[in-house]
């Protein structure tokens, strides 16, 4: 039947030429190799991977042939061309241009081959050592891979790069020489003749078996549990995600999976806030209490609140401060140690308590302050609102910004009842 068909009968003519042409082509070295420092090269680590390197190129690397490089730059650079003439408006005009477009994709693919050979044999070259231990020059890996493309060309040849072949599995198979890869090229030759309308069956069943495999590996019990465990929220999303990739197509159910998380995280975002108060004891000892309804007068407190200050946890926060009225003098110090950002609503809320207090004859402080927070409390204007000197920048010691800033706010009062006292004792 092949004599019969004239293009089956020019393509297999072709690709056994072609495969005549790679073996005398395995037989030309590269210029300027010392094939007998090569040879014993080899021999020396034939049971490395040099040597299965030199299996998958059917012998072409231990000669250092012009063909030793593979062609898996060429395959990789025609599906990323065939991948951007989708998205790409100019690939996809020429992709129906007829026999002039696809030869200017072509050339393309072979510019791409070059760049992608580059790089693909200068990442392989530096992650072996040569024999002596010391890693291989890039530019002289480059120089090597261009000669060995013009030496290519003078067949007509396909641009070359360093790879390592996927026939990897013949390999693990367990192959003993290069023989194993070249009886597999003649089997699937005569498969592909003998078996064509079968064969082109098994790329969508191979497809649908990795897709399975790929499926039942992606289910881990462990980490299952751990979810459900976790927080009910948690469980509840994962049911909910699971159930839609049954019953919806999978980029609808992972765009409703991203939506659920942006919700959760906007949920968790506006949870409950908690402030607590924190009591010196002495003796470097410190007691956390429930934050007071009611600030003192003439007294410090130090608050730290817990949780979320975004969105409604700016809020409850605001809410849960000590009341200002019927106060004079206090000090409010909050402590933000571990606030890396914070919104514009927690901005306002600072704001207005600061007002509240210096209505009263008290002030805001804060203490522990990030780098990040405190700009943006300078773009807001409200670190001249509050007072330079009422913010306390975090250091490496843990509290030491906040002990210094309670120092100061006691010193703060203690020279404001001074300056009260005064005039009523002159009078």
């Amino acid at each position: 039947n092949i004599a019969r068909i004239p293009e089956l009968k020019r393509r297999v003519i072709f690709t056994l030429l072609m495969l005549l042409v790679y073996r005398v082509g395995v037989h030309v070295p590269t210029p300027g190799i010392n094939a007998a420092v090569l040879k014993d090269f080899f021999q020396k680590y034939q049971q490395t991977l040099f040597g299965i390197v030199d299996m998958f190129t059917g012998g072409a690397m231990e000669n250092f042939s012009v063909f030793s490089l593979g062609i898996m730059p060429y395959i990789s650079a025609s599906i990323i061309l065939q991948l951007l003439t989708v998205v790409v408006p100019h690939l996809e005009r020429l992709s129906k241009e007829g026999e002039a477009g696809r030869k200017k994709i072509t050339q393309y693919t072979r510019y791409g081959t070059i760049l992608l050979s580059l790089v693909q044999g200068a990442g392989i070259s530096t992650g072996y050592p040569n024999p002596d231990g010391k890693y291989p020059d890039i530019s002289r890996d480059f120089l090597g891979q261009g000669i060995a493309n013009l030496a290519v060309s003078l067949f007509q040849g396909l641009p070359v790069g360093g790879s390592l072949s996927s026939t990897a599995l013949v390999v693990s198979a367990g192959a003993k020489s290069r023989l194993g890869n070249v009886f597999l090229g003649v089997f699937a030759i005569i498969a592909v003749l003998l078996f064509a309308p079968l064969i082109e069956l098994f790329p969508m069943a191979g497809l649908a078996g990795i897709l399975v495999i790929a499926g039942v590996q992606s289910i881990k019990l462990p980490r299952i549990r751990t979810v459900w465990r976790t927080r009910s929220a948690s469980g509840i999303m994962m049911i909910f995600t699971f159930i839609a990739t049954l019953a919806v197509p999978v980029q609808t159910a992972v765009f409703l999976g991203v939506f659920l998380s942006f919700v959760m995280h906007i949920y968790r975002s506006a949870e409950r806030v908690d402030i607590v108060e924190i009591v010196p004891l002495g003796r470097g000892r410190y007691e956390e209490r429930p934050a007071p309804k009611q600030l003192q007068s003439n007294h410090v407190t130090l608050i730290a609140p817990r949780g979320s200050l975004f969105f409604a946890g700016a809020t409850e926060f605001e809410e849960d401060l000590p009341e200002i009225e019927g106060s004079s003098g206090a000090v409010v110090l909050l402590r933000l140690r571990g606030t890396e950002d914070v919104g514009s609503t927690f901005l306002k809320v600072i704001s207005r308590y600061g007002s509240g207090l210096r209505d009263s004859q008290g002030k805001l402080m804060l203490g522990g302050v990030d780098e990040h927070v405190l700009h943006q409390l300078e773009k807001t204007g409200l670190i001249d609102e509050l007072g330079e000197e009422n913010i306390y920048l975090a250091t490496s010691i843990m509290g030491d910004s906040t002990i210094a800033a309670y120092h100061d706010a006691e010193q703060w009062i203690a020279e404001r009842n001074q300056v009260v006292e005064s005039p009523e004792e002159s009078g």
